[in-house]
């Protein structure tokens, strides 16, 4: 099992969790995010395990993914 925690407005896209839990999955980070239909350019950083990956990392059975938007201000 994997656990995803999103950040932010992300919630918004997948139906307001917080967080998701995923039993089964094969396939990267860029794979998980068209999965949960988020936004690529929503996404600011992505961590696996409190260490940022890129999107070809491959997603690990007990893997904890933390999704944090783009952060912006004036």
């Amino acid at each position: 099992m994997i656990t995803i925690e999103l950040k932010g407005q992300l919630i918004w896209c997948v139906d307001k969790k917080k967080t998701i839990p995923i039993e089964t999955f094969e396939g990267n980070l860029k794979d998980l995010i068209i999965l949960l239909r988020l936004p690529e350019s929503e996404i600011g950083m992505i961590l696996v395990n409190q260490k940022k990956e890129p999107l070809s990392y491959c997603v690990k059975d007990n893997d904890h993914i933390i999704i944090v938007p783009v952060v912006g201000g004036g």
